[in-house]
């Protein structure tokens, strides 16, 4: 919910994981993101720190963000 909020939508409909629609590229800064929902960005999430991870882009993650109520 928080990223699809970040980005102008209402609500999230599905997390997917597994770099789902392709893996991202160059350093990851962002690892174990953890939000309650509630969140108005990313940052505020708990989260390891800045640039710290063990993970490679075949683990990215993404969102399924709602349309409802967006007017097009």
């Amino acid at each position: 919910h928080v990223v699809c909020r970040m980005l102008g939508f209402p609500e999230a409909l599905q997390a997917t994981k597994k770099a789902k629609y392709g893996q991202g590229t160059g350093k990851i800064w962002l690892s174990r993101v953890n939000c309650t929902g509630n969140e108005n960005s990313l940052v505020l999430c708990s989260h390891s720190s800045w640039g710290s991870q063990n993970c490679n882009h075949s683990e990215d993650a993404g969102v399924i963000c709602s349309m409802k109520g967006i007017p097009y």
